[in-house]
């Protein structure tokens, strides 16, 4: 069991690494505003946010981007809608630190002194590794740093709280998974506009047919020791464009599902009707530990990925935000080379 626990830490530090910063809107309706107070760019509930606030986020977000993908990212040929869109991201993510923060002050959640002069020392070390000329362009103070460092703290502690009853018990039948080879005879056709009609009938049953007699003949060859591989088969009569599947719990339809799972690795199935047409498979592999333990941490990721977005969309969905639409159209790039910050959010998770 305390492995489990450990592993549900792993995995809820890898999830509110990005719980506040999901592409949403993060409230219910935005509305552009110009008459917001002082440096408010915008409101949320009774939370509301700033231009300083803004370029510590999109500042960060931008010299993250220009190491991962290089200097030229946002002027590259074809890219020039990236740093629009850095720039929504970078508001959607303060606007849901900042609906956490109002969600966590209805429901009495606050951070514990020791959390609170942890938030603080790792805004003095933010700030120690600001130069002048950051510092200058940031335009933040050290009461600045601390109190965006603990509404961020805060912020993932209201998640995690969020989370705290999402079961940590994922069984080993539930993370199975087995890998087939395929052979589909399509109950439809494709159309231009990629739609696709159905068969009637007799379109059905003429496909059937078909799957039945290459299923006999393949079994034909395995029963005569002919050495025709079934690799073989797929090149001569799949109408699918994949021919190897990877399937879990869940992934594909009902019948499909069934048959991989029950059918013995290295043997052929009957032919099984599936949602797309009739297909013969072949199992020819099974989840071993080290990929079941994988598929494990991957269930229990998207477990506590779905639960947090539904108990959010349940707290923010009424919030409104407004946003100060002068200001902001004049948020921008920072263009200054002697401006690389980009650690602001390492150390809001604690890192060092």
């Amino acid at each position: 069991m305390r492995e489990k626990k450990k592993e549900k830490r792993i995995i809820l530090s890898a999830l509110l690494a990005t719980v506040v910063m999901a592409v949403t809107s993060g409230c219910g309706k935005v509305v552009f505003v110009t008459g917001l107070d002082r440096d408010e760019l915008f409101t949320v509930g009774d939370q509301s946010g700033s231009c300083r606030e803004m370029r510590v986020y999109l500042t960060t977000m931008e010299n993250q981007y220009k190491e991962d993908y290089g200097e030229d990212v946002f002027t590259r040929s074809g890219n020039e809608t990236v740093g629009d869109s850095l720039k929504e991201n970078a508001l959607e993510r303060l606007v849901k630190v900042k609906a956490l923060n109002q969600i966590a002050s209805g429901e009495g959640v606050t951070l514990e002194e020791t959390e609170l002069s942890d938030a603080r020392q790792s805004a003095g070390q933010y700030m120690d590794s600001l130069s002048d000329a950051e510092k200058k362009y940031l335009g933040i103070s050290d009461n600045d740093a601390a109190e965006m460092l603990e509404e961020y703290r805060l912020a993932a502690k209201m998640a995690r709280q969020m989370v705290s009853d999402v079961p940590d018990e994922v069984s080993d039948d539930e993370a199975r998974t087995v890998t087939v080879q395929s052979i589909l005879i399509k109950t439809y056709a494709e159309n231009a506009d990629g739609s696709r009609t159905e068969f009637d009938d007799g379109q059905r049953a003429e496909a059937k047919a078909k799957a039945k007699a290459i299923r006999d003949e393949i079994q034909n060859g395995m029963d005569n020791l002919l050495g025709i591989t079934f690799d073989t088969y797929i090149a001569k009569y799949n109408e699918d464009s994949t021919s190897t599947y990877t399937i879990g719990k869940g992934e594909v339809d009902s019948a499909f599902e069934q048959a991989a799972f029950n059918q013995p690795v290295g043997t052929i199935s009957d032919v099984i009707e599936t949602q797309d047409g009739y297909r013969i498979i072949k199992p020819i592999a099974t989840s071993d530990e080290s990929q079941l333990q994988a598929n494990k941490e991957t269930i229990l990721q998207k477990r506590i990925q779905e639960a947090y977005e539904k108990a959010y969309d349940s707290y923010a969905s009424e919030l409104d935000c407004q946003l100060n639409e002068e200001r902001w159209n004049q948020i921008v790039l920072c263009e200054d080379p002697k401006v690389t910050t980009d650690s602001f959010f390492q150390v809001c998770a604690g890192e060092k």
